[in-house]
């Protein structure tokens, strides 16, 4: 990543555009994909093919890189290609780190090993791994499979960036220490940088939970527990194995352990068993020791895929991420409850719950809206809300029923969520007879703080329904669904009409006014910001959009969640209320802009974003224009940039622009929110003048 930052390439750069620029002649076919392949995807696993990358015994010859991308009969390597539509699903691929491997090396011509050395020289593990296929004066250690047999060659070499680096667990160790460092300073640690930590830890789910029990980053998993987050990688060659899993963010930052064995599937077995020792030992927050396994039955798992089950199983079940909290104080049953099926239904499976838990859908109760009741992620609501900004088409919620049931009816609530509810549902059902999803309801639109009830289809309500699974488009909240059969009363049936003629029925009673959790305000005179900017030396770094130097807030578009005034504040943030935040859009196109001034025109050098509370809401994107202290009109600071990457955390962008502005015009694409917008330039006016002393 920092290779490609460097050389002004992004990541969402397309793969046989840049293997052209390179002067390399392989390119990646498919039909229809091939064009879509971007380098993030190689390093994401969301691409291409080759699970697992065959080694070449030590004793013999390592053909270069390029002679495995087209296929290699002697060490059976199938041929690159495309498998799935990229950035779609996951699906672990070493041949991807082939492609990087490649790419670097046709631009440099020269070895990888030789162009990771000063990288690995800065963060001082140089001497203790190496992307070397041999090092001289070095004892390796010998590869052993599970009868005791030593591997062939006593180990296996492997391409560099698909497994063939030779280190030391200390090593490995010292190289998380490094990133964690700079994904906690904005300005980086060492030889990685502030953006490519955040880059490579930002998790996503597109079927790694399935495979591993984590989510993916950039070339690195990511695991959660409480509020720990892990970075996290398996190893498996042959006649070895290992574990990485180092705490990178969280209260327990900074705790973690890099484990290597020289054996097999029995190694596994045992790296497990060291990993759940030393975290009940290390006592992580957000880890049930009580969850962790001993054994795990490894039939009808291909053997590339064992090490990845066996720590999902052995180990990482036990990881529990933060949930928003149960709802406590309930409201009293809802008079529908006794007819309602789904009521103690069982979640089994949902893609995001970071607002609101799922199991709130099928509560017995009437929905319940405390306007003074705030968690760290937000307003607690007793419903399912997920994320904004949802990568896929939909979130998913899977749960099975108490009892197997023939469904008539449903009911859908969005209460108490309007202009933040899931904008359209759909319904699918699950047989006892077939093990398969059958759509019951399809896509209906649903409003803001309303109800819609509907009738099935008659071939809906003649099966027998185990489990039920609901779309929820793009993302947001959902308050309940009620599941009804033939003991609803016959009263009530005239109110469930067919899909196409059912409407949402918005509730009378109105929304509460939030009470939400005080900000440390700061209103300062005209006599105290003077005394401020008095204070500044000569030449001092100061934020010339803080409060305390005469920062203003010139318009906002919409700041429903969160004051946008509090941008400018000087003091830290304390919870997400303490910012700007609007709301939720879901019209194409949509953005929402904040004109920001600046104390006095200023040479603006470094602006800064902060969004330490913005876990699940921050911007998708943001621009960033300054307007020239001498024109009316606005030049670009910053293109279109993802900020996703930079939830909970900081994002800093340089600014070349060398004439005085004397506004900054930030754009939240296509909303969300921000702690903190800090502009810095150097002072250069009539403060103290101190003697400065080399």
């Amino acid at each position: 990543i920092e290779y490609f930052r460097k050389k002004g390439i992004p990541l969402h750069s397309r793969v046989n555009a840049i293997l052209e620029q390179s002067g390399s002649d392989f390119r990646i076919h498919h039909s229809e994909w091939e064009s879509e392949v971007e380098l993030h995807h190689l390093m994401s696993h969301s691409a291409l093919n080759m699970h697992y990358v065959n080694g070449v015994p030590a004793n013999k010859e390592m053909p270069e890189i390029k002679d495995f991308l087209s296929g290699n009969k002697e060490y059976e390597y199938p041929p690159i290609e495309v498998i799935n539509k990229p950035g779609t699903k996951f699906k672990y691929s070493g041949g991807g780190f082939l492609v990087l491997q490649h790419i670097i090396e046709e631009f440099e011509n020269k070895p990888v090993s030789e162009l990771c050395e000063p990288f690995l020289r800065q963060i001082g593990i140089s001497e203790d791994l190496v992307f070397q296929q041999h090092v001289s004066g070095r004892d390796v250690a010998h590869g052993y499979s599970d009868n005791g047999e030593t591997i062939e060659g006593t180990r296996k070499m492997f391409p560099s960036f698909a497994a063939g680096a030779l280190g030391t667990p200390t090593a490995m160790t010292k190289f998380l220490e490094v990133l964690s460092k700079a994904y906690n300073n904005v300005e980086g640690c060492g030889p990685i940088s502030h953006d490519t930590a955040c880059l490579m830890l930002r998790a996503t789910d597109k079927g790694c939970f399935d495979f591993m029990g984590v989510k993916m980053g950039l070339g690195i998993f990511v695991g959660e527990a409480g509020d720990n987050r892990f970075a996290i990688h398996q190893g498996a060659n042959d006649g070895f194995r290992a574990i990485f899993c180092y705490c990178f963010a969280g209260p327990q930052s900074g705790y973690g352990f890099s484990i290597f064995a020289n054996g097999d599937n029995k190694a596994m077995f045992l790296i497990a068993q060291a990993s759940c020792e030393i975290l009940k030992h290390m006592a992580i927050d957000g880890i049930d020791s009580s969850k962790f396994q001993s054994q795990v039955s490894l039939d009808g798992i291909s053997q590339e895929e064992i090490v990845n089950i066996g720590y999902k199983e052995l180990v990482f079940s036990a990881f529990s991420p933060t949930l928003p909290p149960k709802i406590v104080d309930q409201n009293p049953e809802d008079p529908l409850s006794e007819f309602n099926l789904a009521i103690e239904a069982t979640v089994t499976k949902v893609s995001n719950q970071r607002f609101a838990r799922a199991e709130n859908v099928f509560s017995a109760t009437i929905p319940k809206f405390d306007p003074e009741l705030f968690c760290a992620m937000g307003k607690v609501m007793d419903s399912w809300e997920s994320a904004r900004h949802n990568e896929q088409e939909f979130d998913i919620l899977e749960a099975g029923l108490k009892m197997p049931a023939k469904i008539q009816y449903v009911l859908i609530s969005t209460k108490y969520h309007l202009g933040n509810q899931v904008e359209f549902v759909e319904l699918y059902f699950k047989t006892v007879e077939k093990n398969e999803w059958i759509l019951a309801l399809p896509k209906l639109k649903l409003d803001g703080h309303s109800e819609i009830r509907v009738s099935l289809e008659e071939n809906i309500k003649n099966l027998d329904v185990s489990d039920v699974r609901i779309h929820a488009f793009p993302d947001g909240g959902l308050t309940r669904v009620g599941l009804f059969g033939s003991n609803l009363p016959h009263e009530l049936r005239p109110s469930f009409l067919p899909a196409e003629q059912a409407q949402c029925i918005r509730y009378t009673e109105e929304i509460p006014h939030t009470k939400k959790p005080l900000q440390l305000l700061y209103t300062p005179s005209e006599e105290e910001v003077e005394e401020n900017v008095k204070q500044l030396i000569n030449g001092q770094e100061f934020d010339a959009l803080s409060l305390a130097y005469g920062g203003k807030l010139v318009s906002v578009t919409n700041e429903h969640y969160g004051p946008a005034a509090q941008v400018l504040s000087p003091y830290m943030p304390l919870s997400m209320h303490d910012g700007f935040e609007s709301a939720r859009s879901r019209v194409p196109g949509h953005k929402e802009i904040l004109i920001l001034k600046l104390c006095t025109p200023q040479v603006v050098h470094r602006i800064e974003l902060d969004f330490t509370y913005f876990v699940n809401n921050n911007p998708r994107s943001v621009e960033i224009y300054g307007r020239l202290s001498d024109s009316s009109s606005w030049i670009t600071i910053v293109m279109e940039t993802n900020v996703k990457p930079f939830a909970a955390n900081k994002k800093a962008f340089s600014v070349l622009c060398q004439e005085k502005l004397s506004e900054i015009k930030l754009v939240a694409i296509p909303d969300g929110g921000v702690n903190r917008v800090k502009a810095f330039a150097f002072h250069s006016g009539h403060g103290i003048k101190r003697k400065r002393i080399n």
